[in-house]
């Protein structure tokens, strides 16, 4: 898998260096604007250039998956000595790593500009438990829309072999994401129970979020017991759905 993995590292890093790139050089041009400009233009140019890089490597990786099922590359990549399991661990670990990139370049970024050119200050953050849970709710939000992308241009080319899967596979994907949100939302309304962090504490709380409720203010969140456990079993359920097909339906 690992030498899957960088042989996928190697065919899809010219993208993500470009955008490093053309972030290393808008960065000097916003920051020598500082003190020129309206800061709330710096603030919203700040913004949406991280956005932007963000949201771009989001669908590379899309596409990247994407263009696994083209009849050319197709062939090369699903005829590897690989089986699902390990070609869709390759795929996330690279969608991962290429988030993380841009993810690292845009907080680089906001720091320069905000704290070096604006002289802003974030505070001291310390780092604990109920911070983190917030973190913890992105990465399996961010992990089960990836699953659900790929199981959806995976289920498209199995049910429509020799169609266009762009638009097929956004509606299996909306489909699944209403699903798996209707059912958390009931989950949630029949067993509200969540654990309050720090302490431990068992209280009653009613939300569609994965977190039931979060009080950063007062440093606790709350974590929705079957709630947590049902992503869990939808992320595992996704990879291992996935996986089957491309190992038993998938047929370029």
């Amino acid at each position: 898998m690992f030498k899957y993995l960088k042989y996928e590292l190697k065919g899809s890093y010219k993208l993500p260096i470009g955008l490093l790139v053309i972030m290393a050089l808008w960065c000097p041009i916003l920051y020598s604007r500082i003190g020129k400009w309206d800061i709330q233009i710096i603030s919203t140019l700040t913004f949406l250039t991280c956005f932007a890089a963000l949201l771009v490597a989001f669908i590379y990786i899309i596409h990247l998956y994407k263009q696994d099922f083209s009849d050319e590359r197709g062939y090369l990549t699903f005829t590897l000595p690989l089986n699902g399991k390990s070609i869709l661990c390759g795929k996330l670990l690279l969608s991962f790593i290429w988030l993380i990139v841009a993810s690292i370049a845009s907080i680089a970024f906001i720091s320069i500009i905000y704290i070096k050119g604006l002289n802003t200050t974030l505070g001291q953050i310390s780092i604990t438990l109920p911070l983190l849970i917030p973190f913890l709710y992105m990465v399996v939000g961010l992990l089960t829309t990836i699953l659900t992308i790929f199981i959806s241009i995976t289920l498209s080319k199995v049910a429509f072999r020799n169609k266009r899967i762009g638009g097929i596979s956004f509606v299996i994907f909306i489909l699944l994401n209403t699903a798996i949100g209707f059912l958390n939302l009931q989950l949630v309304k029949l067993f509200p129970q969540s654990i309050e962090l720090p302490g431990g504490r068992i209280v009653s709380i009613v939300s569609s979020s994965m977190n039931g409720s979060t009080n950063l203010g007062g440093f606790y969140s709350y974590i929705n017991i079957v709630t947590a456990i049902f992503y869990l079993v939808v992320i595992v359920g996704l990879f291992t759905f996935n996986s089957y097909l491309i190992d038993k339906k998938l047929d370029l």
